[in-house]
């Protein structure tokens, strides 16, 4: 038998997802017989997989202990362990609870893999909180571009994810981007667009047809590069969508710097100059990536502190 005490970060989850957590091996026609036969109970009585946890709930597992054991999987319900992996080569901290990790993601480095055997942000995350638990395995809730830094929020808990998730659904919190861009923009702007994927080249371009997209952008430092004039743009990221920034400032004119994909390529830029700067979540916590070398190098009347709300005070 097993008996399992529903602490506060397994909260909020529905019993049969939560027991197939726990029950890694068992299918879910094994669930819900062994709910019916009452070989699994909630809180002494029989469920039927579609209650919510809450916290203080107590499941009791009825089978033998050689059966139990062949459920649970190899590493049962136990912390697995993450192999080693340097995080600084990643990231750096910005901020750390118990509930979740707001990271400053490098350039080069993945959000999550897309293929085996790669490592991503997620998997150096992952390694450094020591893996899961056997019941929610921590990830991270967003994901930037590989060539892009800044920001990247990773769920330590069930309930944390589910907070963060709803957060960027729903577009409850606010994601602001610094944009390096070539031309000399000026004032604010919010449009909306639309957006078509090319696979075939992974792009988008902006259209009269596909998803719609919404960006606010306005300017905040200008400078020049070899005579050319040059923008720091600080981005609203509205709606969520695949180079959103990247591909909509492409189609005013103004390509972001060192983007080859978009029209910015631009000698002594090897990437985008495009950083995931600050993010505000629903209760009010606000979180920033300091500004990239390169891009403070260039842009060195930039007031970092000015940006609030949304808006660009000089």
């Amino acid at each position: 038998m097993l008996n399992v005490r529903i602490q506060k970060n397994d909260a909020g989850q529905r019993l049969d997802k939560f027991i197939g957590r726990v029950l890694k091996k068992a299918p879910l026609s094994f669930i819900y017989k062994a709910l019916r036969n009452k070989d699994i109970r909630l809180n002494g009585g029989k469920a039927t997989g579609k209650e919510i946890l809450t916290e203080g709930d107590e499941l009791l597992f009825r089978f033998p202990d050689a059966r139990l054991s062949d459920l649970l999987g190899e590493e049962g319900p136990q912390k697995k362990t993450a192999p080693a992996i340097r995080l600084s080569d990643y990231c750096t901290i910005v901020y750390e609870d118990d509930q979740m990790i707001i990271a400053d993601k490098k350039a080069g480095v993945l959000s999550q893999r897309s293929e085996a055997g790669e490592t991503s942000l997620n998997e150096a995350l992952l390694s450094y909180c020591g893996g899961g638990d056997g019941r929610y395995t921590p990830s991270v809730c967003n994901r930037i571009d590989r060539n892009t830094t800044g920001l990247v929020a990773f769920a330590k808990t069930y309930a944390a994810a589910r907070m963060l998730s709803d957060a960027f659904r729903d577009r409850n919190s606010r994601k602001y981007y610094l944009a390096a861009v070539i031309g000399d923009v000026r004032g604010k702007f919010r449009e909306k667009a639309f957006l078509e994927k090319d696979s075939s080249e992974n792009m988008v371009t902006v259209g009269k047809d596909g998803c719609e997209i919404e960006t606010a952008w306005e300017d905040a430092a200008h400078a020049q590069i070899g005579g050319r004039p040059v923008t720091l743009l600080v981005v609203e990221l509205i709606t969520g969508k695949t180079h959103q920034i990247r591909a909509h400032l492409a189609a005013k004119g103004t390509p972001v710097i060192g983007d080859p994909k978009y029209g910015g390529k631009m000698p002594g830029f090897p990437r985008q100059m495009l950083h995931s700067y600050m993010l505000i979540l629903p209760d009010g916590r606000v979180f920033r990536a300091p500004m990239p070398r390169q891009m403070r190098r260039l842009f060195k009347d930039f007031n970092e502190i000015g940006v609030v709300g949304g808006t660009h005070q000089a």
